[in-house]
């Protein structure tokens, strides 16, 4: 049974972990988080593979489980992701490092006068 399931998942994960991946990536928009959630969606495929019961395709069950995976992560992260953004320091527009080269040469060109 589980050389069954592991030549099942070798196979799957040849032919889906790009498109899975993609998948994933468009969702999270994060390059590693998605690499780490599509070894996560297969390794998920491994331990429950007994639970597939073939009577959707194997690349719709994959992609029910990357969706539950990146879901459930991202529920996790929704907090976290709340207070970096309420602590991250706002950018003031006059700081930024072009507007400062611009104002201290319209600074220098009064001061000449």
């Amino acid at each position: 049974m589980a050389d069954y399931r592991e030549e099942d998942i070798h196979e799957w994960y040849n032919l889906y972990h790009q498109t899975i991946f993609k998948f994933i990536f468009m969702l999270t928009k994060d390059y590693q988080q998605a690499e780490d959630l599509t070894q996560e969606t297969f390794f998920k495929a491994y331990k429950y593979h007994h639970t597939f019961k073939g009577d959707s395709s194997e690349k719709t069950w994959l992609f029910s489980i990357a969706h539950n995976v990146t879901v459930d992560h991202m529920r996790k992260q929704k907090p976290i992701r709340f207070f970096k953004e309420l602590f991250q320091p706002q950018i003031d527009i006059k700081l930024l490092p072009e507007n400062v080269v611009s104002l201290k040469k319209v600074q220098r060109k009064f001061t000449k006068h």
